[in-house]
């Protein structure tokens, strides 16, 4: 969890940084989830499996245009700056309903942020859904 300050501003916590840095950015690419009140965050190598998978898509259907709006459209690169911060975008920040403190979550190839209480409240649904599933027919 990082402070966000009064110009939108988060420190990205180095191991996140680090990855995007070998990865050759200065930055980090990053959409509004179209599912949660969150910021999915990526490089180079998630950038580039995407853009796979939309080569592969038939160029004149309509889920190639869908892909390609809802994907490049809707990604922003956020630079470092010196202190290894990046501003978030008012649209990002309200999305996610972001104020003074931020939670940073790796998800394997690409990470998010969230607000710290709604993360906090998706992973505990999250595992009780896993233990339900790992648990069929109890209570």
């Amino acid at each position: 969890i990082v402070g966000v300050d009064a110009k939108g501003r988060a420190s990205v916590p180095a191991p996140f940084r680090d990855i995007l840095i070998a990865q050759g950015l200065e930055g980090m690419n990053a959409q509004l989830s179209l599912s949660d009140p969150a910021i999915e965050c990526f490089g180079t190598e998630q950038l580039n499996k995407r853009q796979g998978e939309i080569d592969g898509l038939d160029p004149f259907s309509p889920e190639l245009k869908d892909s390609l709006y809802t994907f490049f459209g809707r990604s922003t690169e956020l630079s470092f700056d010196p202190e290894g911060r990046v501003t978030l975008p008012e649209s990002m920040i309200t999305h996610a309903a972001l104020s003074e403190r931020v939670a940073f979550v790796g998800l394997g190839r690409y990470f998010a942020i969230w607000e710290p209480e709604a993360l906090a409240a998706f992973m505990r649904a999250a595992e009780k859904r896993i233990a339900a599933r790992m648990r069929p027919g109890q209570a």
